[in-house]
């Protein structure tokens, strides 16, 4: 088996729950009350799922390598 690759973790902040973890494109996600909370509990969840459908599946779903990318919204409406 090839080297598993790294990949990007999205953390979405709530003020209200904390932060989700999400794996771009694998349907799991992760909660906690801190972002380190929510990155524990998507490993878990990532366990199970690779338990229940396999690490070929799991590599199937995500985009390799992850990336997220950010734009200035501000620039892009006002110029």
């Amino acid at each position: 088996m090839s080297p598993l690759p790294i990949v990007a973790i999205e953390l979405i902040p709530d003020e209200v729950s904390g932060f989700t973890a999400v794996l771009p494109g694998v349907a799991v996600a992760g909660e906690g009350d801190t972002e380190q909370e929510a990155m524990k509990d998507l490993e878990v969840c990532l366990k199970g799922y690779i338990a229940q459908y396999g690490m070929d599946d799991l590599l199937s779903r995500i985009i390799i390598p992850s990336q997220i990318r950010q734009i200035n919204l501000g620039e892009l409406v006002h110029g």
